[in-house]
């Protein structure tokens, strides 16, 4: 049965011929995780020689934050012999490093003893870049929100919030934590308009419009004071998908309970 499901299997110079035509980088290991092969473009990219790269020696490519981290994750997958993937900067043979999503899967043999990892690299340094980008941008518009003296609040579009600037916070005396809540509204709206606030509120974000809703709101000293709270859609290249920001202006009077 060995020998049948042998012959069944391609040559390893076949298999290394298909690894090298593959529009990625790309590579075979060892049951233990070592590398044996890795095709030509690979190693174009790298810029290192076949002897170099395999066994253990790829790990001099790995960005050297990133070199812990990627053993640790490669090992535990060899140990699990289960498909896996991991992100780590690559070294390429000009020294740039770039951000590489490495995928692997395992090959066993009739029995399902694991014979051969085969997996491929792919580069998401633009994504990376992308995501980057992005934390940046919201930590400046937190900044910015930070500094302005008035409640605001960042909702994603099911109502649930995502974020609070600081003046909300110090308001309701509560944490980022407590304002991300499931239970936020019961526990900081009036209870005589929590049921009519919810309603509106649900009906204002099905229809994805600009509106407006009254509601008092509790102060950390226990004191409920009325807010109009407005929310504004902000949506996405497509306008498709949106999150509401919501300000509240403080008026009329206070009101204890």
């Amino acid at each position: 049965m060995r020998k049948e499901f042998n012959a069944m299997l391609p040559s390893d110079d076949v298999l290394r011929t298909m690894i090298d035509q593959m529009p990625a980088l790309a590579w075979s290991c060892r049951p233990d995780g070592s590398a044996e092969f890795v095709n030509q473009r690979w190693l174009d990219y790298a810029g290192l020689s076949m002897e170099e790269a395999v066994g253990w020696g790829w790990q001099a490519t790995i960005h050297p934050e990133d070199l812990g981290k990627t053993m640790e994750t490669w090992l535990r997958l060899v140990a699990s012999e289960e498909p896996g993937e991991d992100e780590a900067r690559l070294r390429r043979f000009d020294g740039e490093y770039r951000w590489f999503l490495a995928r692997a899967v395992p090959v066993r043999d009739e029995r399902g003893k694991v014979i051969r990892w085969y997996g491929t690299s792919t580069d998401i340094e633009d994504r990376k870049r992308a995501e980057e980008k992005l934390r940046q941008d919201e930590k400046e518009l937190r900044r910015i929100t930070d500094a302005i003296a008035e409640p605001i609040g960042v909702l994603a579009p099911d109502g649930s919030t995502l974020y609070a600037n600081q003046m909300m916070l110090n308001y309701a005396g509560l944490s980022l934590e407590d304002i991300k809540a499931d239970d936020l509204p019961a526990e900081i709206l009036h209870p005589d308009d929590l049921e009519r606030t919810r309603d509106e509120r649900q009906r204002g974000l099905s229809g994805g419009e600009p509106f407006q809703v009254e509601q008092r709101v509790r102060r950390k000293d226990g004191q409920y004071r009325w807010f109009l709270a407005r929310f504004n859609p902000l949506r996405d290249d497509e306008g498709t998908h949106y999150s509401l920001v919501r300000d509240g202006n403080r008026y009329r009077g206070a009101q204890t309970s």
